[in-house]
């Protein structure tokens, strides 16, 4: 055998039997921290980590807390170091000792009756009581408390598990042979280095990130490699955990390029003789015309599931067919692995065409599986190349802190994208914070803000004729007058009115609150300023003629949403509330387009509070009301996810897309 041979034989062997890669987190205690998205664990709990300490500790240094994200019956600081030593802060249990230095598993653990903590496998502390927990931040309290050092293996589990199963676990990794893998809820390894921290159970994707206030120019948690010898990953089989197709339901273009239509998320463990997907089999049916599509196109996007990290599979793609077996050749990788089937439209796409695809079959190493599709949404449909000059498409959407919690550059952008691939003509924006005119600017808007850096602002496709000053205050109203393309004109007001309590919605959890509390909160807060807004700003600019959109963060639950049918489906866990803040909406005979075209609260809860928060996704408090002469709601859903299937909300809000006939007159 020649020298070549022998070479690549070598080659080939250490590329089918590499070893995992061994990665760690790195914060810098100032700005870099990691948010979570989880339901609050409610019965027990473990929650466990390696960390690396760099140079003596803070007072206070949090691994993992709940943040604002807590109830005064919760522990918010389930895995804490105090003046050095590991405890779980709320609930008054401390070890005896001073964290040492170096390499080290940390782990608190509550079973409905006693706390306890342990370090390197062994029980140091317990303690009876103990609290419910919702971890919500890694590596600071959000915005407060940070870490100094190394995170790796962080698990959180919604079981108190016993000291031998600690011990046992803690220098490997993980997998599905673990007895209480059923009870594991999130997993984040920070192996793959991946833009969002992988949770290897795949549902709850963080957020790495630097604190929005942060003036610094880093960039957040930063991967490092990892320097921990106590921690081996042995060589094991890969062996594929679940495979699903997700998909979005967005309007497209004709000539549209490269746009999303179905994407594969393949979840694997182990790195031995790994996955290859052999080929994907499509069906492409559910497309009215294939005379429509011109390419189909695969990318392999890794950990990652933005499409700008992917790379094409076939170069210039594929004639579409009905049904296609196309060989991909990916070999995968531990975790999280993402595959985007895109189109290439042509330019003659017909308007109103449903556009959609199907995977049928996975081929992984020789053998034919089903990716799970857990809802089929919609499929896309394409936009009229004309406008319909009597439409209005509104969007309504805080986008959380000027939309650069996700980063002060890509945050923006992506809510950019997110207005672009709805259509909207309007958009009613709350949280604005400076990024407004850029986002405008990327879409081609006018734009109006009543200050620089406002709160509210109204971005338009239309003419913004006149703007509006409030007589409430700026931070909470403002209007401008738009001219429609049929050349009617339309009043635009957003609003943001106060909420009561730690967080609106929180309370839902806490025995402390009754619904007379919740009533008499929204009365003194947002029902107050509601009152206001209508007496001072609508009264005065309104000629009760004028189309009028009235939209924004209402910071309050309706009384239409918040009934005994949805407690009875399981929502708004359980809470029937009369609350007061909607019925003077209705009194002034404002229509809710949401409701109207969703009427039966029990199975269209039109939640948007909050998107990216598991805890609460039931709560309606951001709407589009209107009235007026001559305008009715087409249309109302609500969007809370990118064009991009997986790729994380960048706002804490949902956004309401609401369709408006506004002709005649």
């Amino acid at each position: 055998m020649s020298k070549f041979s022998t070479l690549i034989l070598l080659l080939v062997a250490l590329h089918i039997y590499a070893a995992e890669p061994n990665y760690a987190l790195e914060f810098n205690g100032h700005d870099a921290q990691v948010d979570i998205s989880m339901k609050p664990l409610l019965k027990e709990w473990t929650i466990s980590a390696w960390i690396h300490k760099e140079g003596a500790w803070a007072d206070d240094e949090v691994i993992v807390g709940n943040g604002w994200v807590t109830v005064q019956e919760w522990e918010d600081y389930p895995l804490h170091v105090h003046k050095g030593k590991l405890c779980c802060y709320r609930s008054g249990l401390f070890a005896p000792e001073e964290m040492p230095q170096g390499w080290h598993q940390i782990a608190s653990s509550w079973d409905g009756k006693k706390a306890r903590l342990f370090i390197d496998g062994k029980q140091v502390a317990e303690k009876e009581g103990g609290r419910p927990t919702c971890p919500s931040f890694v590596g600071s309290d959000d915005g407060k408390e940070y870490f100094t050092g190394r995170i790796d293996e962080l698990r959180i589990w919604n079981k108190a598990l016993a000291v031998d199963q600690l011990s046992q676990w803690m220098n490997k990794p993980v997998t599905s042979a673990h007895p209480d893998y059923a009870s594991l809820v999130a997993y984040y390894r920070f192996d793959d280095r991946a833009l969002d921290a992988t949770d290897y159970k795949g549902i709850h994707k963080g957020d790495i990130k630097q604190h929005y206030k942060s003036a610094s120019d880093g960039g957040g948690p930063m991967y490092v490699a990892n320097s921990n010898r106590s921690f081996k990953i042995p060589e094991i089989k890969m062996k594929l955990l679940q495979a699903q197709q997700l998909q979005t339901s967005f309007p497209l273009r004709a000539g549209q390029k490269k746009v999303e239509i179905l994407k594969l998320k393949i979840n694997c463990e182990g790195s031995q003789q790994p996955l290859t997907v052999d080929h994907l089999q499509l069906d492409l049916s559910g497309c009215s015309d294939l005379a429509d599509v011109e390419r189909v196109r695969l990318f392999a996007l890794g950990a990652n599931a933005e499409l700008a990290s992917g790379k094409e599979l076939i170069a210039g793609g594929l004639k579409p067919q009905r049904k296609m077996g196309i060989a991909c050749g990916q070999q995968l990788q531990p975790g999280i692995n993402y595959i985007a089937v895109c189109f290439d439209l042509k330019p003659s796409a017909k308007a109103g065409n449903a556009i959609d695809a199907f995977c049928y079959g996975l081929e992984l190493n020789g053998e034919t599986i089903a990716a799970s599709l857990r809802e089929k949404p919609a499929p896309h449909r394409v936009l009229p190349k004309a406008r319909n000059v009597n439409e209005l498409k509104v969007l309504n959407w805080n986008i959380w802190h000027g939309g650069i919690e996700k980063g002060r550059d890509i945050g923006p952008v992506q809510v950019a994208d997110i207005i672009r691939a709805c259509d909207a003509d309007v958009v009613a924006m709350v949280e604005t914070y400076g990024s407004g005119k850029r986002i405008a600017d990327l879409l081609g808007f006018h734009f109006y803000e009543p200050y620089k850096g406002s709160n509210l602002s109204i971005l338009s496709r239309h003419p913004i004729l006149q703007t509006y000053k409030s007589a409430k205050g700026d931070f909470y109203s403002t209007g401008a007058k738009v001219e429609l393309p049929n050349g009617r004109e339309a009043l635009i007001w957003v609003i943001w009115i106060r909420y009561w309590g730690p967080d609106y919605v929180l309370q839902q959890y806490s025995k402390a609150y009754s619904a007379h509390d919740w009533i008499k909160g929204d009365e003194e807060a947002a029902d107050a300023d509601l009152k206001e807004i209508l007496e001072k700003d609508i009264a005065k600019h309104h000629d009760g003629k004028m189309p009028l959109i009235f939209a924004g963060d209402f910071n309050s639950c309706s009384h239409v949403d918040m009934t005994s049918r949805a407690a009875k489906a399981g929502l708004h866990n359980g809470w029937v509330v009369d609350l007061p803040v909607h019925k003077q909406m209705f009194a002034q005979d404002f229509k809710d387009s949401y409701r109207e075209s969703n009427p039966n609260e029990s199975i269209h809860h039109g939640g948007t509070w909050a998107a990216n928060y598991r805890w609460s996704d039931d709560f309606r408090i951001d709407f589009i009301y209107y009235k007026g002469r001559d305008i009715q709601a087409r249309s109302s859903h609500v969007i809370s996810e990118h064009p991009q299937a997986d790729v994380l909300w960048p706002g804490d809000h949902s956004a309401v897309f609401s369709v408006f006939d506004v002709g005649k007159e």
